[in-house]
């Protein structure tokens, strides 16, 4: 099984990126209370992606069949998805904000847990209210990078 098992690792994520973002040994990891945006595909045949964005509660890992919860808020109402993390479906994973700040940081920045599942955060959607900001920002900075590249590409010519 050990082999069977490399060799799926080796056919979904090849260049190990995923495994050591959850990989509980490396110094790349992203503990629990950090912000995700997943991108999916839809269908079997990857023609059209949709995005899932949220904050990290809980990763089960159990080698090939490792997994993810995220949980976000949709007009009041919390949702939480489950990814595989060696899906053939799963698109990307994009890291927006970890939660490693110390203790008396007060930069603004999300606060490293002391847990390692954060499904308390079921019970208070207040915690999660601010994860629409930070998300807001990241997409509007990807949109003026996206821009500036456009206006160099088109400065060229």
């Amino acid at each position: 099984m050990p082999r069977v098992h490399s060799e799926l690792r080796a056919r979904y994520d090849p260049g190990n990126r995923l495994t050591k973002l959850f990989d509980r040994k490396s110094a790349d990891r992203i503990p629990p209370g950090s912000v995700l945006i997943v991108e999916s595909w839809t269908s079997p045949l990857k023609t059209n992606f949709s995005s899932f964005s949220g904050v990290l509660i809980a990763v089960r890992r159990r080698g090939v069949s490792t997994s993810f919860v995220l949980r976000n808020l949709v007009q009041k109402l919390g949702v939480e998805m489950r990814f595989n993390l060696y899906s053939p479906l799963l698109k990307d994973v994009r890291v927006i904000q970890k939660a490693e700040a110390g203790k008396n940081d007060k930069s603004g920045k999300l606060r490293r847990t002391r847990r390692a599942k954060l499904y308390y955060l079921r019970k208070d959607d207040r915690r999660l209210a601010g994860i629409g900001n930070v998300i807001k920002q990241q997409r509007l900075q990807e949109e003026k990078k996206a821009q500036e590249m456009a206006k160099r590409r088109g400065g060229r010519r």
